[in-house]
Order: C-alpha cells, then sequence, then structure tokens
C-alpha cells in the first residue's frame, strides 16, 4: 500500500512532511509501550467496558442536550424574525398611510389650480383637473393595496409609459425635496454667529 505522507524529500513540503509521519510514527509506538508498560485494557479487556459504556451514554446526552438547545434556538430566532417581520410591516403601513396623505394633498392643490385655472385657460384647467383626478387614484391605490402592488403598478406604468414615469419621478422628488426642506427648522443665523451687523 503506498504511504499517503509519501512525498518528495528534497522539496521543503516533502521535508516537513516527512519529518511530521516520522513524529506521529514515534508518538504512537510510545503511546503503545507506555499503554503496555502499564497493563493497559487490550480491544477486548471486559475491564474497559462500563467506562466505555458510560462514555457513550454521556455522548449520547450531550448530543440530546445539544439538539434540544438547536430547537430551541431556531424557535427563538423564528420568533424574533416574526416580530421584527410584523414591527417592518407596521412601519412600512404607518409610512404607505403617510405617503397616501401627501399624494392626497398634492392632488388637492392640483384640483385647486385646475379650479384658478378654469377661469383664465379653461382647456389647461381640464388637462391639470385630470392629471389631479389620476393622483387622487393612486392615493388611493396606496393606502388600499399592500406595498408590493404598489411597486409592481410603478414598475408596470413605468414601461408602459416611461416618459410619464419619469417626469412623475422628477416632480415626485422636487417634492420629497421641499418637504424635507420644510421639516428643517429654520436657524436665526444672526443668534448663531452673533449680530456681525457692527
Amino acid at each position: 500500500m503506498a504511504d499517503p505522507f509519501d512525498t518528495d524529500p528534497t522539496s521543503s513540503f516533502g521535508a516537513d512532511a516527512a519529518r511530521a509521519r516520522d513524529d506521529l510514527n514515534h508518538r504512537f509506538q510510545d503511546l503503545r509501550r507506555e499503554a503496555a508498560s502499564r497493563g493497559g485494557a487490550g480491544p477486548n479487556d471486559r475491564s474497559a467496558q462500563p467506562a466505555t459504556e458510560a462514555a457513550g451514554e454521556a455522548a449520547s446526552a450531550f448530543r440530546k442536550q445539544a439538539s434540544q438547545a438547536a430547537d430551541e434556538a431556531k424557535g427563538a430566532a423564528a420568533s424574533i424574525a416574526e416580530q421584527a417581520r410584523a414591527r417592518l410591516n407596521e412601519i412600512v403601513d404607518q409610512q404607505k398611510t403617510a405617503g397616501a396623505d401627501k399624494i392626497a394633498g398634492v392632488a388637492k392643490a392640483a384640483h385647486s389650480a385646475a379650479g384658478d385655472l378654469d377661469k383664465t385657460n379653461p382647456q389647461l384647467g381640464r388637462l391639470v383637473r385630470s392629471a389631479a383626478d389620476n393622483v387622487d387614484r393612486i392615493a388611493d391605490d396606496v393606502r388600499s393595496r399592500d406595498l408590493g402592488d404598489v411597486l409592481a403598478t410603478l414598475a408596470d406604468f413605468g414601461r408602459r409609459q416611461p416618459v410619464a414615469f419619469f417626469g412623475g419621478a422628477v416632480v415626485a422628488g422636487f417634492l420629497v425635496a421641499r418637504f424635507f426642506k420644510s421639516d428643517v427648522p429654520m436657524v436665526d443665523e444672526a443668534a448663531l454667529y452673533g449680530d456681525r451687523s457692527v
């Protein structure tokens, strides 16, 4: 039978492997001599059976406890994941409602602008009113559908009407920027840096 550690002793790795093999063989021989000198039990010695059985029972008990601990950990992880999922859904619903309210506010402003435009340019007023009605429908859709459906609808609209989708995205970007800008408290620069009119 070929020696699995049979390597080229001229290479650095081969020399290291040969030394490791020789070291393991010497240690094995030393352990064998030590067991024989102590009158150690051989594989057929009956005096070693109780210790072997006890070790097997301990290993079995350890495996059982480890399995139970793993099952408990899996259950705890599943429970935590479910709680996190429920909280995330709650937050998404809150944000969805807030977003729908903002969209409805845009629609209301567009309806008001359409009313003003009716007096000066009825054709443009009808166009703005039609756009406001579409925005109202979007707000209702956002309120009544889950987030996945809304995103799928937006993606579908983007594929069917890319120019309108891009235009809407630009307008939405301006509205979001304005919204965030309006939420930032104004800083009184004179109070911050002192009165520099001197």
